[in-house]
């Protein structure tokens, strides 16, 4: 067992996008590369797996994680949890989706895998080993694990064989890693189900015309056919479709700074964390201004309406836990989404630093309370399927601050950076309006700040 503190996984995505033929179903495989390299800013890239594994970005980690093209990662921050746990063991040289199949040597499923970088080091780099037809080759086999992932033909592990071999004619993907962990009396491990949790994988190489018509139904707002898909890719397009594991954001996760833009008396904006009231306290503050929250997820609009009307400004970490702790509380389940929950001291850090943008937390409380005094109005809305949706509450003298909206991985997941950019454009027309100031990020990840009227 390696220590935690001596343990550092690095990532690495094999791009296998050459190998998809159908231009749709490649362009969507690029866009997904996209997603992961916004999820994993440090991810290495390669199309050879061999290079990849010998990249020099890579050679002062202890494992080396291989994200294959195909990969949908759902929730980032326990995927890299899980694979940081599963890598403190350091008895394998390899782990990955193990694959037992008659008449053929173990192999792995090009999907997610992991190198032990020191055991690949010692036995000289081996190559991963592709997929090729042999004759009669006389290879130890391994002894598989009594219980398996899933079904009979996934084994928790293989170890090393005594002295056993056997002719095979069939080699898969990862056989040869496989092959130089048993000659060697290393095991190789399987992925741990806890960690697969964390992504889907779309087998972009089964069914290819049927997974294309339904990446260009989901990108053209279409009904998605599951009848010809397989579960994987069934799971996938229904992860996509599904707003109630959408996070409830408490904090904002971009920077809440003063931003003077002049004077506003009307406020449009996610129902996320506090940027909306620290845009009203630097823009104006006025007592009369209406401020309208949006949002796809009914839960943020929720929390925001109970902020608003219960928060009298102090105690925010018993109010929040407070609010966690009721049955209504609980079903909107703030915890899940955000460390504050859990980490007090996180919280007060957060809050903090709001009230240093209102002058101290005297100031703030008297201006939460004149905030709290204003209309609001709650709007449950998919700027995405409807980049026109807020044009019937656009005024003059109004700020619309839409955040990472047209740039949410989730989103570049679903509909790809062109279909983005397309509807983003379509909301900025929908803005143009006199006197109306839009803030936010374009798919690219780049800050728009500016009457939407001067944007061309």
């Amino acid at each position: 067992m390696l220590p935690i503190k001596m343990t550092k996984v690095k990532y690495a995505l094999w791009d296998r996008s050459m190998h998809v033929h159908n231009h749709r179903l490649r362009q969507y495989i690029l866009d997904t590369h996209l997603a992961l390299k916004r999820q994993i800013p440090e991810l290495v890239i390669n199309q050879n797996v061999d290079r990849l594994l010998q990249d020099q970005q890579l050679q002062d980690a202890t494992h080396i994680a291989v994200i294959c093209s195909g990969i949908i990662v759902l929730h980032p921050g326990p995927f890299k949890k899980g694979i940081e746990r599963h890598c403190y063991d350091s008895s394998w040289m390899i782990s990955g989706h193990i694959l037992l199949e008659h008449k053929t040597y173990p192999h792995i499923s090009p999907q997610v895998f992991i190198v032990n970088v020191e055991l690949y080091n010692q036995l000289k780099k081996p190559a991963i080993g592709t997929a090729r037809e042999v004759q009669d080759l006389l290879l130890p086999k391994p002894v598989p694990s009594c219980e398996h992932i899933h079904h009979d033909y996934t084994p928790l592990y293989l170890d090393a064989p005594r002295q056993e071999e056997q002719p095979y004619s069939n080699l898969k993907f990862g056989w040869n890693m496989i092959y130089a962990s048993m000659k060697n009396q290393i095991k190789v491990c399987n992925i741990p189900h806890h960690v697969r949790l964390q992504y889907n994988f779309i087998y972009w190489w089964n069914e290819t015309e049927e997974l294309s018509k339904a990446v260009n139904n989901l990108v053209t707002s279409q009904p998605v056919i599951f009848d010809k898909l397989n579960p994987a890719q069934t799971n996938h397009f229904e992860w996509l479709d599904k707003t109630d594991d959408l996070p409830v954001f408490v904090f904002n996760t971009e920077v809440c700074d003063v931003i003077n833009r002049g004077h506003f008396d009307r406020f449009i904006g996610c129902a996320a964390g506090f940027k909306l009231f620290n845009l009203w306290v630097n823009n104006g503050g006025s007592s009369t201004a209406k401020i309208f929250h949006f949002d796809i997820n009914p839960k943020s609009l929720a929390w925001q309406s109970h902020l608003i009307s219960h928060w009298n400004g102090d105690d925010f970490y018993d109010f929040m836990i407070g609010y966690t702790g009721t049955s209504y509380g609980s079903q909107y389940n703030l915890s899940r989404q955000n460390r504050t929950i859990s980490d007090k001291e996180i919280c007060q850090q957060n809050l903090a630093s709001i009230y240093n943008l209102c002058g101290g937390q005297h100031q703030f409380t008297t201006l939460w309370r004149q905030w709290q005094r204003l209309e609001h109005i709650y709007l449950e809305l998919d700027l995405l399927s409807n980049p026109n949706g807020l044009s019937p509450y656009l005024s003059q003298n109004c700020l619309v601050w839409y955040s990472n909206i047209f740039n949410f991985v989730k989103w570049i997941y679903k509909l790809g950076l062109n279909e983005l950019s397309t509807r983003h454009l379509m909301f900025i027309d929908a803005c143009k309006q006199e006197g109306v100031w839009i803030m936010g990020d374009d798919p690219n990840g780049y800050a728009v700040d500016n009457l939407a009227c001067s944007i061309t």
